[in-house]
């Protein structure tokens, strides 16, 4: 899902990305985009705890949090451009619109994150749609074509060449064998190759 958002979002090379949220697939999301050559990578979330961890992983990034006053004068301030490209990966109507106002003008927006409620947009924010002229697209699971490069392929590719340091960022919960309670432990980069080979093999 990261790889395809990313996809979807066009051409990152020298370009400054935001990404908002500071979970899983977001922690991806900034090593993919860097791995795709984005020129600066801005990550806006409220969690603390979690950003500090995705700093840890990806040194060269920024960190902004979204409770901070002027968003758009930190993050110009921070990183001298506003983003060309938002990836919003909360569902949250306050994020959404946060990513509204920050972007640039003529700016992409590729929207990612379920929400978990009802989405609510003010009128102004709505008009900086239209004011902008912004693409808002939405994006949902991944492509995937085993004749050609698909997301799954170039997600392979991300892991093999160190690109995306998968086992500090995603973990797998699978049940044990009596099925009477669940184990999370790290996917092993051997289980990897052979979900791969199944996959590519359907």
């Amino acid at each position: 899902m990261a790889v395809h958002s990313l996809n979807l979002a066009g051409e990152l090379n020298g370009k400054t990305v935001m990404i908002t949220g500071s979970g899983t697939i977001s922690s991806i999301l900034v090593q993919v985009a860097l791995s795709k050559g984005a020129k600066n990578v801005v990550l806006l979330a409220r969690n603390n705890e979690k950003m500090d961890f995705i700093k840890s992983t990806c040194s060269n990034i920024y960190i902004v949090n979204s409770d901070e006053g002027d968003l758009c004068g930190v993050i110009s301030k921070l990183v001298g451009a506003l983003p060309d490209i938002v990836i919003e990966g909360t569902g949250a109507s306050e994020m959404l619109s946060n990513s509204i106002n920050i972007i640039k003008r003529k700016g992409i927006i590729v929207v990612l994150g379920n929400p978990a409620n009802d989405i609510f947009m003010e009128k102004k924010v709505f008009w900086q749609i239209l004011r902008k002229e912004l693409v808002v697209k939405g994006t949902w699971n991944s492509s995937f074509n085993k004749e050609t490069k698909n997301d799954w392929t170039e997600v392979f590719d991300l892991i093999v060449n160190n690109k995306v340091l998968y086992t500090k960022t995603v973990y797998l919960t699978y049940l044990n064998a009596s099925c009477s309670n669940s184990i999370v432990g790290t996917l092993p980069f051997s289980t990897t190759i052979i979900l791969y080979k199944l996959i590519t093999s359907w």
